[in-house]
């Protein structure tokens, strides 16, 4: 995880050392815009920062510009941080006299990386306080100029998985991308004829050169500039006529019937293990027979997901499988072949899809009459690191790795660079979801099994909203920004070290919570009723072990239930339910440790049965330099004490950070969630298999060879296979 560097954090110690001694540090905002080349980054201040006392040998700011314009009684930004996947957004106002702003935004458009530093020339320290992307300007008069800069998904209508299936393409022309990596990494257009050889590096040449730009409008289109058609993925069928060639009689016509225009979500994405219901028929075509109507067939071209498939198998169509003599799978390569379901069939490249015949009397049927099933391993393209600079593309059940491709995937999820994610956090959180642990549910019930894993279908749904219900299914925090980079991190025990978690106290001399016109600190806290706390979650997933099965999962607490009953006035047992998506839960074990955890934590650690108390206070700015989302702080709060004594109970002395923002005062305001100690401690056990004794692996030692098993009887008929297996 990025932290402070060595160098950074002597900085810091001194400055904390100044504030201590009384000494007021001085203090500057910078902006920084990222402009493309050939222009350079240009940095902004509120004043000439150079010509300030005490900044004149900051020789590394000379050229800032004093552009922006303070708003009343904050003389500095707010600047909210939650997470990556919320819509944060800073209000910035622009001296635009000479249009130098206008021309930046006019010229660039949208999307420029906006970077806002807090600098401290007494210890020049530079500090990352928020990264996002400029907006298109709000309000601009010729004088000034009001914009914002964005992070997060800014767009409740951006759908994850977003791949529509069209008849023409919406894959970037490769002849727009400047390498070959970003060619391959775009996994649509393999368009490089651009490329020298060396830039290629060794890939093929794919393409008619001297072509600068593509309509993606047909497939004569994608020949002209690829000199191939098997690149086009659009979703178009070509109607044909096909001879019937039925048991007895003349021979029949069979016309193929499209229904891709009928098609308007987006295309599935798979990951894991799934049996997948429900597929779309892309085309289908009745082939007749008159004289034996249950002796006529059915050919349909069945769309799977976004490939590429690790496997796939047990193909039907109306609970019939297809048998193999009937059956073409594509498994979503680029530049797969197409399935002879007719002769200029495309390919629909990059997606996965089966061409399959089933036997019966199919005389007016209609698309809606036909359905598909299959049982698919999703994505063997998904990256999986070793360390941060060393990857696969592989076959992997790991949230950490799927949360990553969904989050870095362009050709069908959000499609942000690689280069934006801590990617050691990930590592981190993929070991700790390999884990095998034990948890103990209130009823005595043990359930045990590796931590987490992903067999998730995915389908078009808002990302903001697919995202945090995948986090919440596998206990992983949503991204968040930190020191410049998106970061994830396991909601997981943590390591309880006073000398290591920040402190916030109204206490005496270390009192470091902020006081109010009146003299009082300013600190609140809340919880959620008995008669509105959820006391049951009830999830409902696929079991693997049960044929895929969709089966509800209800766990409450009784106890809590009873205190609903009381809070409304009677002895009623009061059952408060709230539906818990569960995306890639398919085993009953680790549903129930899930449906358990949400239930006495809440979704993504926000509040259950368990930790029902939320605090918010304010602090100085520099207070907050080590505090970040989902860390630990510790409060020692007059008021919070006073009330613990009241009731007689320990209560809460360690909380988890929810939300945190700085405001233009240089205070911050700072969200914290109960952290309960104890029950943390006993949540789960990790099961250590290192150093397992012997006697364990019967007939053969830990690291024998496994020896060769004879089969003693091979027998068949036309469904069965009987097999008997020999000793050793």
């Amino acid at each position: 995880m990025p932290e402070l560097s060595t160098a950074d954090r002597a900085k810091l110690i001194a400055l904390e050392e100044l504030i201590r001694s009384g000494e007021k540090p001085r203090f500057a905002e910078l902006v920084k815009i990222n402009l493309p080349a050939p222009e350079l980054e240009q940095w902004f201040a509120f004043t000439q920062i150079n010509e300030v006392r005490g900044f004149e040998s900051i020789s590394s700011f000379a050229d800032v510009r004093a552009r922006l314009i303070t708003s009343k009684g904050s003389p500095f930004l707010d600047i909210p941080k939650t997470t990556a996947i919320s819509d944060d957004s800073v209000d910035m106002t622009f001296s635009d006299i000479d249009g130098e702003m206008s021309r930046i935004c006019f010229q660039y458009g949208q999307g420029l990386r906006t970077e806002i530093y807090s600098f401290y020339p007494d210890v020049d320290l530079a500090l990352l306080e928020f990264v996002g992307n400029l907006r298109a300007p709000k309000d601009a008069n010729g004088i000034t100029l009001k914009v914002q800069a964005a992070s997060g998904f800014r767009s409740a209508k951006l759908l994850l998985p977003h791949r529509l299936p069209v008849p023409g393409c919406m894959f970037i022309y490769g002849g727009l991308l400047p390498t070959q990596a970003e060619i391959n990494l775009h996994k649509g257009c393999p368009y490089n004829a651009h490329l020298t050889d060396e830039d290629r590096g060794g890939a093929p040449l794919i393409g008619v050169p001297g072509l600068p730009d593509c309509a993606r409008d047909s497939v004569a289109t994608c020949f002209a500039h690829l000199a191939t058609k098997r690149f086009f993925p659009g979703f178009k069928t070509v109607i044909q006529t096909l001879i019937n060639y039925q048991t007895s009689g003349p021979n029949l016509p069979a016309t193929a019937i499209g229904n891709e225009n009928s098609l308007t979500d987006p295309i599935r994405s798979v990951y894991g293990l799934r049996l997948l219901k429900g597929l779309r028929i892309l085309s289908f075509r009745p082939e007749n027979d008159n004289n034996h109507p249950d002796h006529g067939f059915v050919a349909c071209l069945v769309e799977i997901g976004e490939g590429v498939m690790n496997a796939l198998s047990q193909a039907a169509i109306n609970n019939q499988y297809v048998g193999f003599q009937h059956l073409q799978l594509r498994y979503g390569q680029l530049g797969q072949s197409p399935t002879g379901y007719e002769p200029n069939i495309g390919t629909y490249s990059g997606t996965a899809h089966f061409f399959g015949r089933i036997q019966g009397d199919f005389r007016n049927v209609t698309a809606s009459d036909l359905s598909a099933t299959i049982l698919a391993q999703g994505h063997n393209d998904v990256r999986v690191y070793t360390d941060i600079n060393t990857f696969v593309e592989q076959y992997t059940t790991n949230p950490a790795w799927c949360l990553l491709d969904m989050l870095a995937n362009k050709r069908w999820g959000y499609g942000e660079d690689y280069a934006r994610y801590d990617i050691q956090s990930f590592i981190d959180v993929a070991a700790w979801c390999d884990e095998e642990v034990s948890v103990t549910d209130p009823n005595g019930n043990v359930f045990t099994g590796t931590r987490a894993t992903c067999n998730v279908e995915l389908t078009g749904r808002a990302t903001q909203t697919q995202i945090e219900d995948f986090c919440t299914a596998h206990c992983i925090s949503p991204p968040f920004e930190h020191n410049g980079l998106k970061m994830v991190v396991a909601l997981k025990k943590e390591v309880v070290d006073d000398s290591v978690i920040p402190f916030f106290t109204d206490y005496g001399p270390d009192a470091n919570i902020c006081v109010d016109s009146k003299g009082q600190p300013m600190v609140g806290w809340s919880y959620v009723g008995d008669d509105e706390l959820i006391n049951q979650y009830t999830s409902t997933f696929d079991d693997a072990s049960n044929g895929f099965t969709s089966i509800p999962v209800p766990v409450g607490d009784m106890r809590q239930q009873l205190a609903a009953g009381l809070a409304w006035g009677d002895n009623t047992i009061r059952i408060i339910n709230k539906d818990l998506p569960a995306l890639g839960v398919t085993s009953f074990q680790e549903m129930m440790r899930l449906v358990n955890r949400v239930l006495t934590l809440g979704p993504l650690d926000k509040g259950g049965t368990k930790n029902n108390f939320q605090v918010k206070f304010t602090t100085w700015v520099s207070q907050c330099f080590e505090v970040r989302m989902y860390k630990l702080v510790r409060l020692r709060i007059r008021a919070l004490e006073e009330l613990w004594a009241k009731l007689g109970i320990e209560g809460f002395h360690y909380f988890r950070v929810m939300s945190r923002k700085r405001k233009g005062n240089l205070q911050y305001e700072l969200t914290v969630q109960a952290y309960p100690v104890n029950y943390y401690e006993h949540m789960e056990t990790v099961i250590d298999h290192t150093g397992s004794p012997g006697g364990v692996n019967p007939g053969g030692g830990p690291t024998d060879r496994p020896c060769s098993i004879p089969i003693t009887v091979l027998n068949h008929t036309s469904d069965t296979i009987e097999i008997e297996l020999g000793n050793c």
